[in-house]
């Protein structure tokens, strides 16, 4: 053991059992020490403040590392004398807590504590409304519309669609924030579950924008919501209106292409889910034209050209369908879309070319070993082989990062980690920064990602809260690496997250479910913010999920699927696509949205399986039939 470990060890030992204040100062004092200054506020933490001034250390904090900062802070509220400071370090340390109501409750409080010793309170309280809008004292032309976005992201609909309505009627409100809020407005009740009112106040606002025919933002905006509109009404299964919202786009003049490309795209779909097939073709082929005439990368470019070969194979045209799905090319350090070709694998196969079939297949299997068509193109192939579930020990140095690792002080090792510019991912790893690490790891060059994941795969799949999962998986159905690549798709395991459709935590739940599940399970849960707690989370969503796998007889697709985009629309899928086998069903999926999510946890599924596995294991034609 070297002397710097030796070190961080007695600092462990120190702060572990809670050891001599004196050993403890004598810790921080010991220049070998890279934690030395958050040892000293340790040490101010748990002793007497003799030998070290906290007054010193918060005057002069600017020559200190800012991870400790937020410790700091803490010991100046806590033991300060003195009240400016610690009125000071209030604000400062508001933005360490995680979630508003945190920062809400904590302002608040020394907003009482300033007020009953008559000391000002305007950073304070200017801190409350840079947190909270809703404190605004007066709401104004210039803040109603914050006021009103912090009312809805606290579920105070009602307060906040009157605060949107008055800007929308409004005469001296812009056009632009005039749609700008009548977009809150409208999805407001989308957040609330409102279908109906979301969609009457979206076609309200595309009615609004059509009374400025000469405008080009409203021309442009109309296109847009036009087509949002379109797709509600196809949603819901009227058809006739979603085309008919969707022609009067396209009866537009000067409008961007890309509006047009949109249109042809969901005309294409719909005629599709019509079974009208020829107008479909006909839709899609005129997307794919306008695409090239464009010259512009457009979102729906890869998908218009996927579903225009995957109508070629389900009408039995394979040589056409290899056609159109060998049109496609990635751009440069674009990751490959690994489908087209899996598909095209399958369409020799239909014409008996077993050598071609083969040959990609194996290429499928190398190239995208941990994707989904990678691990997919093992079906009634190959076993699947198991994953290493260990990675590379941290490399420790004798520097504030390794010692904090060492003393598994994750919150401070995150605080360091936010603070340096460069980092190797395995420090995130051993940070248990999960989130963080799943983030930088895709926004790496695809070679350096690949060179991560042949070392190990938990640098794109962590095993994290593996144990919170074990244990608090309330569900018999459900097994825990299904929950873990849920949550993974989900939250990329970041407890705090939480979605513009207001759903919480690591499987992002929302709170009008969790009430329910809380009241019938007997789950203890108070508000939206327990979801943020990993046990409280998985308990009620692993009966949520339970619920829904017994319902879904078991079937993993239909079960995603629900999960994603509910059990309406999937009951008429199953109905719709009973001709197709497990992997055309999937492809079929409407939504493109849900279609991605199935792949994505069927991904993570196979990866978790692989990485808690102790062996090969095989996937065959009932995989998605109780066989995972």
């Amino acid at each position: 053991m070297s002397k710097s470990e030796q070190l961080a060890l007695n600092l462990k030992k120190t702060i572990d059992e809670e050891l001599s204040c004196k050993k403890l100062l004598a810790t921080a004092h010991n220049k070998s020490n890279p934690l030395r200054v958050w040892s000293k506020i340790k040490f101010l933490e748990r002793c007497e403040p003799k030998g070290v001034s906290i007054e010193d250390l918060f005057e002069n904090r600017d020559k200190y590392p800012s991870w400790t900062y937020d410790n700091l802070y803490r010991v100046v509220l806590e033991k300060s004398h003195s009240l400016e400071h610690k009125l000071q370090a209030a604000v400062l340390l508001t933005d360490s807590f995680k979630t508003q109501k945190e920062r809400e409750a904590h302002l608040k409080k020394y907003i009482t504590l300033a007020e009953s010793n008559k000391k000002d309170t305007s950073a304070l309280f200017d801190k409350l409304v840079e947190v909270a809008p809703r404190y605004n004292k007066e709401v104004t032309d210039e803040n109603i519309f914050s006021v009103a976005r912090d009312n809805e992201r606290n579920r105070r609909f009602n307060t906040a669609r009157k605060l949107y309505r008055k800007i929308i009627k409004n005469k001296d409100s812009s056009l632009e924030d005039k749609v700008k809020a009548w977009d809150r407005l409208r999805f407001s009740f989308k957040l609330s579950r409102d279908k109906e009112s979301y969609r009457k106040s979206t076609r309200a606002l595309v009615l609004f924008l059509r009374k400025f025919p000469k405008d080009d933002f409203a021309r442009e905006m109309n296109a847009k919501y036009s087509n949002i509109l379109a797709r509600i009404y196809w949603t819901q299964g009227n058809y006739s209106r979603a085309r008919r919202v969707i022609k009067d786009v396209l009866n537009l003049e000067d409008i961007p292409l890309s509006h047009k490309i949109d249109s042809n795209y969901h005309l294409g779909g719909i005629y599709e889910d019509l079974r009208r097939y020829s107008n479909s073709i006909y839709h899609y082929k005129k997307a794919y034209e306008l695409v090239l005439e464009s010259k512009v990368e457009h979102k729906h470019q890869e998908s218009i050209l996927w579903n225009i070969g995957w109508y070629y194979y389900k009408r039995k045209k394979f040589n056409d369908a290899i056609e159109w799905l060998a049109k496609y090319k990635p751009n440069e350090g674009e990751t490959y879309e690994y489908r087209f070709l899996f598909w095209q694998a399958q369409s020799y196969k239909k014409l008996g070319n077993n050598v071609k079939y083969l040959e990609i297949l194996e290429r499928v299997r190398n190239e995208d070993n941990l994707g989904y068509y990678g691990q997919i193109a093992y079906m009634n192939g190959p076993a699947l082989p198991p994953l290493d579930p260990s990675i590379s020990d941290h490399d420790s140095q004798a520097d504030a990062l390794s010692w904090a690792i060492y003393l598994e002080n994750d919150k401070l090792t995150q605080k360091i980690l936010d603070s340096m510019d460069e980092v190797d991912l395995i420090e995130f790893y051993h940070g248990k920064y999960y989130d963080k690490l799943i983030f930088k790891y895709f926004s790496l060059p695809i070679e350096k990602r690949d060179e991560y994941l042949s070392k190990s795969a938990l640098y794109a799949y962590p095993l994290a809260y593996k144990e919170d999962f074990i244990k608090s998986n309330q569900s018999k159905r459900v097994p825990t690496e299904l929950l873990m690549a849920i949550a993974r798709q989900e939250s990329a395991f970041n407890r705090y997250a939480r979605s513009p459709a207001d759903a919480f935590g690591l499987l992002q739940l929302i709170p009008v479910r969790a009430k329910e599940l809380s009241r019938r399970y007997k789950i203890p849960y108070k508000d939206f913010y327990d979801l943020y707690e990993p046990q409280t989370n998985i308990s009620l969503s692993s009966r949520l999920l339970d619920q829904l796998m017994r319902r879904q007889k078991g079937n993993f697709i239909h079960f995603v699927a629900s999960y994603n985009a509910g059990e309406t629309p999937v009951r008429r899928w199953k109905k719709t696509f009973r001709r197709f086998n497990d992997l055309e069903f999937i492809e079929e999926i409407p939504y493109s949205e849900t279609r991605k999510y199935v792949k994505l946890v069927a991904r993570n599924l196979l990866v978790y399986k692989r990485l808690l596995a102790n062996k090969e294991f095989k996937i065959t034609n009932n995989f998605f039939r109780n066989g995972y």
